[in-house]
């Protein structure tokens, strides 16, 4: 199984790692808007891939995301950056969806491109807003998912952990 991570900030280095040491993918391709970035992620991983499953890490351009069967969207302004830490503000955290839905609208037609068969995963705040913009980005065939992930590391690998297992390698849209 092939999995891109687009951007590699604190949530996809965490989605990298993760699939990296329970050996989800046997390649995982990461993208990033800066490729010096996406290289040190890269690198860092391959330095502790060797006490894990077998994967290959590789930086690469949107393009090496062809094949990818998942593509994980972490790609999005966080919470300080954004306004969202007040958790007593009504709006909470779709005070970031003008910026992210600006950053979806750019990304997932790239995406859809370069792996127009792969599932697209969005794991940025706000999850359901952003997967409607990707879903519509996508076309008439898509199938974006979304899924509400805990704050805390144990959580987000039991989530993964049920998306690897829940999705087989020749799993293919409809």
């Amino acid at each position: 199984m092939k999995i891109g991570i687009n951007w590699c900030g604190k949530v996809g280095c965490a989605c990298a790692l993760a699939a990296v040491t329970r050996g989800s993918a046997r390649t995982i391709v990461i993208v990033d808007r800066t490729r010096k970035r996406a290289k040190a992620v890269a690198t860092d991983l391959r330095y502790g891939s060797p006490l894990c499953p077998k994967t290959t890490v590789s930086m690469e351009t949107t393009d090496a995301l062809a094949d990818a069967e998942l593509v994980m969207i972490t790609a999005g302004i966080n919470e300080k950056a954004g306004g969202a830490t007040d958790r007593s503000d009504p709006q909470g955290r779709l005070r970031l969806l003008d910026k992210n839905a600006e950053i979806y609208r750019d990304i997932v037609p790239q995406i859809v491109r370069a792996a127009p068969r792969s599932v697209i995963l969005v794991v940025t705040d706000p999850p359901d807003p952003l997967a409607d913009i990707a879903r519509a980005r996508r076309g008439a065939r898509s199938r974006a998912e979304h899924r509400h992930l805990p704050r805390q590391a144990c959580g987000f690998v039991f989530i993964w952990r049920s998306i690897s297992r829940s999705m087989p390698i020749k799993w293919k849209l409809r």
